[in-house]
């Protein structure tokens, strides 16, 4: 049996949007990791960041408070966990835009 892609990313969009509140509440639970990544991330006032497979945003709502005038985009194909994420996003500086990481429309 061979992997089929598609199918693969339709499961996965699938699962995705229906754990997406669930995946933002258990956040506190990955918080050491988050820093980390955030951290690493060496954010700065001003940058554009775009944040690929973001789920329901948590790293990337974090990083919109970090580049301050700056611009977040959180991409994930899961169009329930972005609503999940704009839900609770409270930066004027994040967007979200549902797209499949290997065939982004955005340069």
């Amino acid at each position: 049996m061979s992997f089929d892609a598609a199918r693969f990313k339709r499961e996965e969009r699938a699962g995705y949007n229906l754990i997406a509140a669930r995946y933002a509440e258990s956040a506190a639970l990955r918080a050491s990791l988050n820093a980390a990544l955030i951290g690493a991330a060496d954010l700065r006032p001003g940058q554009l960041v775009l944040d690929l497979a973001s789920g329901p945003g948590v790293l990337a709502g974090e990083a919109a408070r970090r580049v301050g005038d700056g611009l977040v985009v959180a991409s994930d194909i899961a169009e329930g966990a972005l609503a999940e994420g704009r839900r609770r996003a409270t930066q004027d500086n994040l967007l979200c835009a549902a797209a499949d990481a290997e065939r982004l429309a955005f340069r």
